[in-house]
């Protein structure tokens, strides 16, 4: 465990960033954790979406909780924001000199804030983000860490700012900041997550390390915003059952498809208004992603960026599987619309076996 051996005036007052929405089930333990932080001197800005279960009661009660060296303040929206806003107005709240962010269903290790605090200090960056411990609902190790089901290995030592145009590896429950970082990544885009954008920024800046140490247990549940995907669900049965099951919602499966085209382009969009007004301008990389998802978008024929998706562009420099990107969103909606057809032929084959074995039993 690691304790910050100087006098709590001697520290710089430390913002955790946390946002709530109908957070119940969880929100105790994970408050449980913050208030065992080792870190002497923090605040906690905690912002409700207009939750309508028990979760500012919650809150509420942990303001006697709280010891002399940290302070709680809890902001309700009266109108629900959407988790990227609220995370901004969260942040408007906060006065310290460094800024964590906390989700409302994990559950941090005793040390994480005295580590990341150490290791941003210590390298002069402007962001740090850590591993974690994937668990369950019920805080079951799954045998898998956060890089691991993410990128399948630890990050580069230096992220380019470029990779972040397409992925994003790092997660909001990892990550501090020094407040400096909000000078350019203030006001946060809707269409980006404010880890991906805070990230991109800090990379942008040269300024983006990382802990290999894991320092929470990010908990994965029904409820999750953003989980982690497929290396989970061959873990676990029941988590490849539910992914299996929500893609039997065909409606629902084609939204996601098209929603995810158009979040891509408006995120691509928000980086290149930013990049503009920088002296180098937009990347080359950024401008042919941008033409590249436009043309996905109008269906039209992909192949002349195969060459791209293939190169060691810096792009690619988080994707360790392979780069088969190039189709347009027909593609996709005809590959879901196929497999949906396959699944309901294959009830109706197995219902029609089922119906002969009971038939021959019964005769």
């Amino acid at each position: 465990m690691t304790n910050v051996t100087c006098s709590p005036k001697d520290l710089p007052l430390i913002s955790v960033v946390m946002t709530t929405y109908n957070g119940e089930k969880y929100l105790t333990e994970q408050l449980d954790s913050l208030i065992a932080q080792t870190y002497p001197l923090f605040e906690i800005i905690i912002c409700d979406d207009n939750s309508t279960d028990s979760t500012v009661a919650i809150l509420k009660s942990y303001e006697e909780k709280i010891e002399n060296a940290i302070s709680i303040s809890i902001y309700c929206n009266k109108e629900n924001m959407g988790y990227v806003k609220n995370f901004q107005k969260a942040i408007s709240h906060c006065s310290g000199d460094y800024l964590v962010f906390c989700d409302q269903d994990d559950i941090w290790l005793p040390d994480k804030i005295a580590i990341q605090y150490q290791a941003l200090t210590e390298t002069k960056a402007l962001a740090v983000f850590s591993d974690a411990f994937l668990v369950d609902a019920k805080v079951r190790d799954l045998d898998m860490s956060l890089w691991e089901a993410v990128l399948g290995c630890n990050p580069p030592q230096k992220i380019d700012f470029r990779a972040f145009y397409l992925t994003n590896c790092v997660t909001g429950c990892t990550l501090m900041i020094d407040r400096q970082l909000l000078d350019s990544a203030i006001p946060f885009p809707k269409s980006v997550p404010h880890d991906w954008w805070l990230a991109y920024h800090a990379a942008y800046q040269e300024g983006l390390v990382f802990t290999e140490k894991k320092l929470v247990h990010y908990r994965q549940h029904a409820g999750n915003v953003y989980g982690v995907g497929s290396k989970i669900r061959k873990k676990r049965i029941s988590y490849y059952l539910r992914n299996k099951w929500q893609k039997w919602h065909l409606l629902t499966h084609l939204q996601q498809i098209i929603q995810s085209v158009v979040t891509g382009r408006l995120r691509l969009t928000a980086m290149y208004d930013f990049e503009i007004k920088k002296i180098n301008g937009a990347s080359n990389e950024l401008v042919q992603l941008s033409q590249w998802i436009d043309d996905k978008i109008l269906c039209k024929d992909l192949s002349k960026y195969h060459t791209f998706f293939q190169s060691n562009s810096p792009v690619f420099q988080l994707f360790d599987r392979k780069r088969g990107r190039q189709e347009n969103i027909n593609y996709f909606i005809r590959k879901a619309l196929f497999r949906f057809l396959r699944r309901v032929l294959t009830v109706i084959f197995c219902s029609f076996l089922i119906y002969l074995g009971l038939y021959n039993l019964t005769t």
